[in-house]
């Protein structure tokens, strides 16, 4: 069982996390991550009476709408229980990928080289099976973003 998961105090008692209560000590912050398991309003009640003061929600999963949703149970839920609770987004950040290696495989130590392009048609020429660049990036603005060096 995970020593961390919502357990009752009692039989008859709601589920609690084991700990200190938010004014026993207001300074500590308790921030949970909303995930599919606990993103139902009975969930989020839950970890919001267990302590929560602050809880996570992770743009890099699931759709706006989910995100609405759950964004909107938490107020609800706070309002309902007039307490303050914190809402962290989690924001992604810009996903750059390679989209091409030379020879499907590249050592890069310290001192060496490393030639990348954002055009993965300069990357690999394949009428001659020859290279200008050793790598190719899916990010556009990798040059804007970088100095050399």
């Amino acid at each position: 069982m995970d020593p961390h998961a919502l357990q009752p105090a009692s039989k008859n008692a709601s589920p609690t996390l084991a700990g200190p209560s938010r004014t026993e000590h207001p300074k500590t912050k308790l921030v949970c991550t909303v995930g599919p398991v606990t993103c139902d309003a009975e969930n989020l009640r839950r970890l919001i009476e267990a302590g929560a003061n602050v809880l996570r929600l992770n743009f890099s999963h699931a759709d706006h709408p989910w995100h609405s949703r759950v964004l909107g149970d938490i107020r609800k839920i706070a309002t309902e229980m007039d307490l303050p609770v914190a809402i962290m987004q989690d924001l992604c950040g810009p996903k750059i990928r390679l989209s091409y290696v030379a020879d499907d495989a590249q050592e890069v130590s310290e001192g060496d080289t490393l030639r990348i392009t954002t055009d993965s048609h300069r990357a690999k020429n394949d009428a001659d099976n020859t290279t200008d660049f050793d790598v190719s990036t899916t990010y556009p603005l990798l040059v804007d973003d970088v100095v050399i060096g």
